[in-house]
């Protein structure tokens, strides 16, 4: 049987849907900062009919820190990333499961003005490995 490669790459283009909540870390990855926050991204139907889904988005580093500064509420940006999914117990000892999207590349969108200052290009940084930080 031959071998079969897998892809899990991931890309959107949406709009920032609320504030970016900064977490770091824990245990050897306490002093890593955490960014999670979501965007809307829309598909329209024939008769104008529009349905909206929200993506769950983590940052991890510096990457992180520039999404604090720069993604705000109703900004365009382009992602590119995995998707991720974490599993826990719930307090009622249930299960529950969340998808998200590990951000590999971000790229800031829309007016030149409202982004002057971001920065041309993004060092490469390699998320924390071993177990997931949070």
């Amino acid at each position: 049987m031959a071998d079969v490669n897998s892809i899990n790459h991931v890309l959107l283009v949406g709009r920032v849907a609320g504030d970016v909540r900064l977490d770091t870390g824990k245990g050897k990855d306490k002093n890593l900062t955490i960014a999670k926050f979501s965007i809307a991204t829309n598909e329209i139907f024939k008769g104008s009919r529009t349905t909206v889904e929200y993506h769950n988005l983590v940052a991890f580093g510096k990457k992180a820190e520039r999404c604090n500064e720069w993604c705000k509420k109703g900004k365009l940006i382009a992602i590119k990333g995995k998707l991720r999914t974490k599993r826990w117990k719930d307090k009622e000892g249930k299960p529950a499961r969340t998808t998200q999207v590990d951000i590999d590349e971000i790229t800031f969108l829309g007016k030149k003005e409202d982004y002057a200052d971001v920065p041309k290009e993004e060092e490469p940084e390699d998320k924390p490995k071993g177990p997931d930080p949070f």
